[in-house]
């Protein structure tokens, strides 16, 4: 049955009980000298008031994805990511981050280590050795995408195993949890870091994780930027998941037209259908169809959007979002659209 527009679809009114949590990625602090990758020191401050003040429980990604996967995850729970191990986390972001007691999540790509404005091995040693989580981001941070399929899978994996090496020789620790370099990565990459060990992966996809999410490609809200608010952060943080059960394409790369399209199966419950919405880019360039499902599952909706225009960036995030049902939350799910035949 396809659901026009303004009509309140049949809903369960109850949501599945299971635990979610959100998560945040940053780069740089206090350095506006790249002002789309960084976070001022009083955004920062002010964010991590809203944690305290509203009650989050701040946990690594690892300790978040374990207590998610055995159904002891708090109700409110906040992930804190980092990628890059810029020097500015050191000397500007930590001592704030120590002020408020939280744990992160710090993803490093291992060749950049000890570079000019990079974090040294000494510096990591030490961030290591107070608990803060290091996780594998690769040796190279390369397009991966660019390299040849045949080649692509070999390069990456080699690429990984590298800063494995380096990270555990240098730090005494074995990361369990990988960042794709640029969020990009195809369904054999995708399936290589599973079949390496780590517990999970995160892209740059935002959304919220939850039981239902793939580890391999969990979401994450960038704070960079124009993002990087205590307005835009609060906002992000009391999203709830748009529980997607699959997704064609599974994975980000847009091969042949710069048309797009992304087709979801939605677990439909606590969710108003009439108040659905895309985004691609930011902008209403899309359009939405929501079917229900006559076979299968019950409570499940097929979404479907199209772009209205040829997507000419690298990287295009669609975004789909959904009102609850007594309009107390957003649902929010997001994929990446990437053509890697565009230089960035």
């Amino acid at each position: 049955m396809l659901l026009a527009a303004g009509v309140a679809a049949p809903v369960s009114e109850t949501a599945p009980g299971e635990r979610e949590f959100v998560c945040f990625v940053y780069h740089r602090f206090g350095d506006d000298r790249y002002p789309s990758t960084n976070i001022s020191l009083e955004a920062l401050r002010g964010q991590l008031e809203f944690l305290r003040r509203e009650r989050y429980t701040v946990l690594t990604l690892g300790d978040a994805v374990g207590r998610l996967q055995a159904g002891t995850l708090p109700q409110r729970t906040a992930v804190l990511t980092v990628d890059d191990g810029y020097a500015s986390l050191a000397t500007a972001g930590l001592p704030i981050l120590d002020e408020f007691q939280v744990p992160i999540t710090l993803f490093v790509n291992s060749r950049s280590v000890g570079g000019k404005g990079m974090l040294s091995w000494k510096e990591l040693a030490d961030l290591a050795a107070r608990g803060m989580e290091i996780g594998n981001h690769t040796a190279s941070h390369d397009y991966f995408l660019n390299l040849p399929t045949q080649k692509r899978l070999e390069r990456f994996k080699a690429d990984i195993r590298e800063a494995q090496e380096k990270i555990a020789a240098n730090l005494g620790v074995e990361p369990r949890v990988f960042s794709y370099p640029f969020g990009e990565y195809d369904l054999q990459m995708k399936e290589a870091v599973e079949e390496l060990g780590f517990q999970c992966a995160v892209a740059q996809n935002s959304g919220v994780a939850h039981q239902g999410s793939d580890l391999y490609a969990l979401p994450r809200f960038p704070m960079g930027g124009p993002y990087a608010t205590v307005a835009g952060f609060s906002s992000k943080a009391r999203m709830k998941a748009l529980r997607v059960l699959e997704r064609e394409p599974r994975t980000p790369l847009l091969e042949g037209s710069g048309q797009a399209s992304l087709q979801l199966l939605v677990d439909s419950r606590g969710i108003r259908h009439s108040g659905m919405q895309c985004f691609v880019a930011g902008r209403r360039a899309c359009d939405l169809e929501v079917t229900q499902e006559t076979e299968g599952a019950a409570h499940t909706f097929r979404v479907t959007v199209k772009s209205r225009e040829e997507l000419t960036a690298r990287r295009t995030l669609c975004t789909v979002t959904a009102p609850s049902v007594d309009g107390s939350a957003w649902h929010w799910f997001s994929h990446v659209w990437v053509r890697p035949e565009i230089p960035e």
